[in-house]
């Protein structure tokens, strides 16, 4: 047997014991048999063990338990034990489970420190968060100052000296406040994608149909995509948070509307397939796609696959899509060929 057995009687002398409890006990069977436990392990009626033994031996009571043992030796180990009253006394079953409680305790000590540095992390993160916030806020305020100076010195320049700026100066002058504008641009596009890697996502039932609608009624009342072809199939409700999948939708719809705005006939899909575990949501169109061979820069924050001059935009609008459905622990890719479409991509879980 691997369970040490051993027989106590009523007069606390053992009776019996086998090679496993030798082995435990670090005594030999003729150490032990004849002998009282008290002779062989002096001051045990002091420990917790003792009353184990008294339990069993007045109350006739069986329990089983994990106990911490100190040998004479000053060694200790942990055993599992069954007590079980016979007429000739108590019976004990015991499992040195030493070597698994020392894993245990390994384990729990490792948990210790996983912890501690889980909490330093989060120290070094939230001071990292604020100097985030620090750095918004000095975007916000500082770096557009100097934006709103150059737009009002040029358009000082324009009113007062129009009458002797030549054409080439009207130019440069019209060059300089379309560059502070897409800057100023920039900037808010880059302020909400700081905002959105902090934002807590906050799920509710959100009706996709009345959301696209919504979104798709804000973007074409401008020209030129008053023109565009929406089908618009039924979608299932997704949780998610409203907010952010009003962004996710305006950058997917507003890029579809200006990949589309120089086909003949724009036209513009938006679709859904749902299952057990998730939705996969889908705007498809009929633009100038890309090739595939590049996609993998499609998500990244700055990264374009179309010149300014073709279609105007700053790389950041889909690097935000793909921040959102991540923080929704959802996937987000895209399928195209040259002037051929593209259709994007993302899922959420039911």
């Amino acid at each position: 047997m691997l369970e040490g057995a051993q027989i106590i009687g009523f007069d606390w002398k053992y009776k019996y014991v086998n090679d496993a409890l030798i082995k435990h006990s670090k005594y030999t069977r003729e150490e032990l048999l004849g002998y009282t436990v008290q002779e062989k392990y002096p001051g045990i009626e002091n420990t917790p063990t003792w009353q184990l033994y008294i339990r069993c031996f007045e109350k006739r009571e069986a329990f089983h338990v994990e106990n911490h043992f100190t040998f004479p030796d000053g060694s200790s180990g942990w055993f599992e034990l069954s007590f079980q009253p016979i007429p000739d006394g108590i019976f004990i079953l015991s499992i040195d489970i030493t070597e698994r409680k020392n894993i245990e305790e390994q384990l729990r000590q490792l948990n210790l420190e996983l912890e501690d540095k889980v909490e330093q992390r989060t120290a070094q993160l939230a001071a990292v968060n604020k100097e985030l916030e620090a750095f918004s806020y000095s975007v916000s305020h500082d770096l557009r100052a100097p934006l709103r100076a150059i737009n009002g010195f040029s358009d000082m320049l324009i009113n007062r000296y129009q009458q002797t700026l030549d054409t080439e100066a009207k130019r440069l002058l019209g060059v300089i406040k379309t560059n502070a504008l897409n800057m100023g641009q920039l900037i808010d596009d880059l302020l909400s994608f700081s905002r959105t890697g902090r934002k807590e996502v906050q799920p509710t039932l959100a009706d996709m149909q009345s959301l696209i609608q919504s979104v798709i009624r804000e973007l074409t009342q401008n020209e030129p995509y008053k023109a565009a072809y929406i089908t618009i199939h039924t979608l299932p409700k997704a949780l998610c948070d409203m907010q952010l999948m009003r962004q996710v939708w305006l950058n997917l719809i507003s890029n579809a509307l200006k990949y589309t705005s120089k086909k003949e006939k724009p036209e513009i899909e938006i679709s859904a397939i749902q299952n057990e575990n998730e939705t996969t949501y889908c705007i498809k169109d009929n633009g100038a796609g890309f090739d595939m061979l590049y996609a993998d820069k499609l998500f990244g924050v700055f990264q374009r696959l179309h010149s300014p001059k073709e279609f105007e935009g700053n790389g950041v609008g889909l690097a935000l899509v793909h921040r959102i459905i991540s923080k929704h622990e959802g996937k987000v890719w895209a399928e195209s060929e040259p002037d051929k479409g593209a259709a994007f991509y993302f899922t959420l879980k039911q």
